[in-house]
């Protein structure tokens, strides 16, 4: 708690670090919703943001599943205090649910798709460019020209879609990067790169991707039609048997070396699985990947979120509809969490994570 003598202090700045800045695109943004929004891993004034089609009957979103139009990805700059600068903008021929950058290669973006695929995008690509004259023959971001009259918004298409018989038969709601002491590949030591991500959805499917072969120069090496498929697919199934069970959020620990993370549930549960279980014996068909399953008991929804928290590794959040709960992964026989919030009457949450700096 602040003392007396510093509230005035703390008011003052709070009113002057609450000036709102927005951002619309008439042509991009008008009758759109953002699904999800990632900062630039290296460069915090950069933001992207997935936009989807804003419907207020849920029957207008069913009459338009299965169907292809344009959508678009944007690219923010905010390191100019007076404008918002649009740098990048991703072209795709589906809506996108989740987007995450490449943590070791920022210029490279992947992307989960309403329709369960995953794209990738190559900032840095010139060939990806869709340009209406001749195109550079040097790839420079938008933000590092220092003639700001220079800056215009760059359009680019996909790298590269994945195969959709073999991606999620439903939208893909979480995106997340393996740990690179993981090992992923059996046939190779980790060696120190993370080369591959995990796509979950509520199909019940978890795919693990590699990126190392749909890069630029590796597809251009193909000389017919490249099919991008997961590297590794997991079913998932509850424990007592009772069914598939399909993930909301997935969460890895940075410095793991094994092959488990925790996932939420699309009913609410906090699930701690291993990937690399495999069946036992001839009979039983279903491998028990599942480790353990936290019952949330107020919520039968997707779980919003699943955070981390930055000062303790074994306190976990999930955000529900009305409420959040705080989980200590450490004490294993604990089911229920630690902390449980008052429910919010009124009005719905839609994120949640620990502040980073207490």
């Amino acid at each position: 708690m602040l003392g007396d003598e510093d509230t005035g202090t703390s008011a003052k700045s709070t009113g002057l670090n609450s000036v709102q800045r927005t951002y619309f695109e008439q042509e991009f943004c008008k009758q759109k919703t953002v699904s999800c929004i990632r900062f630039h891993p290296t460069k915090e004034h950069l933001v992207a943001i997935a936009l989807v089609e804003y419907f207020k009957q849920y029957e207008d979103r069913v009459n338009l599943m299965g169907l292809s139009f344009e959508s678009y990805v944007l690219i923010l700059n905010f390191k100019d205090p007076a404008i918002i600068t649009l740098n990048y903008i991703l072209q795709t021929p589906v809506e996108i649910t989740t987007i995450e950058f490449h943590p070791e290669n920022p210029r490279v973006m992947v992307g989960g798709a309403i329709n369960g695929q995953v794209i990738i995008w190559d900032l840095g690509s010139v060939d990806h460019r869709i340009t209406t004259g001749r195109k550079p023959t040097v790839a420079k971001m938008p933000d590092e020209e220092e003639d700001k009259t220079q800056q215009t918004a760059v359009k680019l298409k996909q790298l590269i879609l994945s195969n959709i018989e073999r991606s999620h038969k439903n939208f893909v709601a979480d995106i997340q990067f393996i740990p690179k002491n993981v090992r992923v590949d059996k046939r190779n030591a980790p060696d120190g790169h993370q080369w591959f991500f995990m796509s979950c959805s509520e199909d019940a499917w978890v795919h693990i991707w590699d990126t190392r072969s749909v890069t630029v120069e590796a597809l251009s090496a193909h000389v017919k039609r490249f099919e991008w498929t997961p590297h590794m697919s997991v079913n998932l199934y509850r424990m007592d048997g009772s069914g598939e069970v399909g993930l909301s959020r997935l969460l890895f620990q940075a410095d793991q070396n094994t092959t488990t993370f925790y996932g939420a549930s699309e009913e609410g549960d906090m699930l701690y699985i291993d990937w690399s279980i495999k069946p036992i014996g001839d009979d039983n068909k279903i491998a028990e990947n599942v480790r353990t399953q936290r019952d949330s008991e107020r919520n039968y929804r997707p779980v919003l979120a699943l955070e981390r928290s930055p000062f303790y590794s074994d306190l976990v959040m999930t955000i529900h509809d009305f409420h959040f709960a705080i989980w200590k992964t450490s004490i294993e026989t604990q089911e229920d969490p630690i902390y449980r919030s008052a429910m919010s009457f009124g009005t719905h949450n839609t994120c949640g994570a620990f502040s980073p700096s207490r």
